[in-house]
């Protein structure tokens, strides 16, 4: 379009004193509104310098939207920061914090699974007979008291008078001694069905996590994508509208040299200013939009939100979707994991419940014991025979065939089963229930 053909056939006629005042009514109310946005949206700077007066009250106005977009122009060329489409996923997909979150939650589910599992495995521990090393103190203190009864002669009378008399004895002991004892317990359980189907629930909840993942990062990369493209949208509506609003400064100095040379009059020049004003403020609402969409990409590839993202991947169409709606939807209900989230859930709290009815089974095990004590420069004390040294070891050990078997419960483990399968239900319909939002979306 040729611009300055356009504008040189307008200022080529006169403009009528009602037409003058009309429009300088009407874009002086627009301009006015437009100076109210601005400084609730963006504060001026303090230091921009105060604009030259002017024959109506809009222009002071608008020439602010001048020094404003100056300050918009050298903030775009000094943060920005040029990305390509492909460079914005990469980073997203990296720096992401909702993915790191998500890879943490498989993490947990993965070590979850392996703790199951070990459980399959023998186990040894080590425990003591208190202490399990160290010195020993005993002492023991005892007394005892004994009656016995005898007969004295009375020579008066010629008779024998009983007579009972006391004996205390009393004896102590003590001891001591240094200890060494260990007690060691080896246990294998062999046959556990609810151990088993709990590790089979534990999967499904890592597959259920992994799923979950995919979800989060396809969302990610659909937003990318998305922000990307409104901001390709609105970065070329500004360069377009900067080259209007170019050519149309440059009519406005044409006019302006008219002007001074006496060859228009002071209301085409007004005209011709007012317009390129008004477009002025057109392009900062244009900058303030294309800022707005560049710190909501910022915001999803996680980089400082002084940052402005300049797309460097030109706006280009896509190709077209080749395969019928039919295909289509079936292969949107194969691949989409939100309907699997649901199904492994499903199959988790399944085997939950399974879990929950095999703790009425018996559980086998190997276990077997090892235990003693060592004790060395002992020595006993006591009232009797004095101080004796001595030392002593003793040692004890056991293995053979463990069980473990709740009988009955007052039907807890059934109740907790009848939940699980309660809630295989509700993941099931919730699956069905995303299968038609699916088919909706499609």
């Amino acid at each position: 379009m040729n611009y300055k053909s356009v504008l040189h056939f307008l200022i080529g006629h006169t403009f009528s004193s009602a037409c003058y005042i009309l429009s300088a009514l009407l874009i002086s109310g627009t301009v006015a509104r437009a100076e109210e946005r601005l400084e609730a949206i963006t504060p001026l700077n303090s230091n921009v310098l105060t604009p030259r007066p002017s024959t109506i009250p809009s222009v002071r106005t608008a020439e602010i939207y001048i020094k404003q977009l100056n300050l918009y122009r050298e903030r775009f060329d000094a943060d920005a920061t040029h990305l390509s489409l492909a460079d914005s996923v990469q980073i997203g997909l990296t720096k992401s914090p909702l993915l790191g979150a998500a890879y943490s939650a498989i993490q947990q589910e993965e070590y979850t699974v392996k703790a199951k599992v070990r459980k399959n495995y023998p186990s040894l521990t080590l425990s003591d007979l208190q202490p399990f090393l160290g010195k020993v103190y005993t002492s023991d203190y005892s007394t005892t008291r004994s009656q016995s009864q005898s007969y004295e002669y009375n020579n008066e009378n010629d008779t024998y008078t009983p007579v009972t008399s006391s004996v205390v004895d009393s004896t102590s002991s003590e001891e001591q001694y240094y200890q060494l004892g260990p007690y060691f317990t080896l246990t294998w359980t062999f046959f556990n069905p609810t151990l088993w189907a709990q590790t089979s629930a534990a999967q499904q909840d890592l597959f259920r996590e992994r799923l979950s993942f995919d979800v989060s990062a396809r969302g990610l990369l659909l937003n990318i994508q998305e922000a990307y493209l409104e901001l390709q949208s609105n970065y070329y509506l500004v360069k377009s509208f900067e080259e209007i609003f170019l050519i149309n400064q440059d009519q406005v100095d044409y006019v302006e040299a008219r002007y001074k040379a006496g060859l228009s009059n002071i209301g085409e020049l007004d005209q011709s200013k007012n317009q390129l004003f008004q477009q002025a403020s057109e392009l900062v609402d244009y900058y303030q939009q294309y800022f707005e969409s560049a710190y909501k990409l910022a915001a999803l590839l996680d980089l400082p939100q002084s940052s402005i993202v300049v797309p460097d991947t030109p706006l280009a169409k896509g190709n077209p979707w080749t395969l019928p709606l039919d295909e289509t939807v079936e292969q949107a209900l194969n691949l989409r994991e939100e309907i699997m989230v649901y199904l492994a859930e499903a199959d988790a709290a399944i085997w939950n419940a399974r879990a929950a009815m095999r703790e009425y089974l018996p559980e086998f095990s190997f276990q077997g014991f090892a235990y003693g004590y060592y004790e060395w420069d002992g020595t006993t004390k006591s009232s009797s025979s004095g101080v004796e040294p001595y030392q002593s070891t003793y040692k004890n050990g056991a293995w053979g065939l463990g069980v473990s078997w709740n009988i009955f419960d007052f039907g807890v483990y059934a109740a907790e089963s009848q939940s699980y399968e309660a809630s295989a239900k509700q993941k099931k319909f919730q699956a069905d229930s995303e299968r038609l939002k699916v088919k909706k979306q499609i």
